[in-house]
């Protein structure tokens, strides 16, 4: 599978100027999708007449797994429908990474953490089936996954009892399963990776063979302390930039604006 950009992008649409963002689109290297370069145009032009617009797109491998609306913001509304495409990876096991055994359960425990080199060597070992088995393939190839059951752990060791988001998860065990307990008979199984963080868990109750995926908890504050690219300023054009644009693209690549201070030189 292809992956043009492995890196996570945040691009912050608050009072963005349209010829900013295409003019972006048009020079960066970031985003190489016509189809998610539309998108953003056509949600730019969307927001300025929604009552809830969507404020923050966070991008990797040309795909959106994640936005932020401003009535919720900061919250990160991720695609839960990748979930399925998970699922289908096939887990590397520990002892490929023998190496790494001791930072892997560290890091683990402190899932806050970012750690790019141990993501680069899991990712080199990832397998993939075929682009078509996957919905969607730009997002999963950018997924790697390990098995993580001969580890022992349990959602008790994940114990966090003030943060909303385990408690979410704790109480969802509690409504599907009626067992006592359910802290230590849930074991964890799989850790996937993306970027350089941890992006979520699957978690399994004893007795189970369903396993369920949740997204890391920690994961929504470290997208939020990204950089991001912002188009709300206005651009400075001036010709040699523009004759620049032209010969490398052509002429039929100016923005708008572009074209127009052209004709008012």
């Amino acid at each position: 599978m292809t992956i043009s950009n492995k890196k996570i992008i945040a691009l912050d649409l608050q009072n963005v100027k349209v010829e900013n963002l295409e003019n972006w689109l048009s020079e960066s290297d970031l985003i190489t999708s016509n189809f998610t370069r539309l998108y953003l145009v056509k949600t730019v032009y969307e927001n300025s007449t929604s009552n809830n617009p969507i404020e923050l797109v966070y991008l990797i491998n040309n795909f959106i797994f994640g936005v932020s609306y401003k009535n919720t913001f900061p919250k990160i509304e991720f695609i839960k429908e990748v979930k399925q495409d998970l699922k289908l990876l096939e887990p590397i096991s520990l002892s490929s990474l023998k190496l790494y055994r001791s930072a892997l359960i560290d890091w683990i425990f402190n899932h806050k953490r970012e750690n790019e080199l141990i993501s680069l060597a899991i990712h080199s070992q990832q397998k993939y089936s075929e682009e078509d088995k996957y919905q969607f393939a730009d997002f999963t190839s950018c997924i790697s996954v390990i098995d993580a059951e001969d580890l022992g752990f349990h959602l008790d060791h994940f114990f966090k009892p003030l943060n909303q988001k385990f408690k979410e998860i704790h109480q969802f065990f509690k409504n599907k399963y009626d067992v006592p307990n359910v802290l230590k008979n849930v074991s964890l199984t799989k850790v996937y990776f993306l970027d350089k963080w941890i992006l979520g868990y699957s978690f399994q109750m004893e007795g189970s063979t369903e396993e369920h995926f949740f997204w890391n908890i920690f994961l929504e504050d470290k997208l939020l302390l990204m950089n991001k690219f912002a188009f709300d300023e206005p651009i400075q054009y001036n010709v040699d930039m523009i004759l620049d644009k032209i010969t490398s693209k052509g002429i039929e690549s100016l923005t708008y604006e572009e074209q127009k201070y052209m004709h008012n030189l």
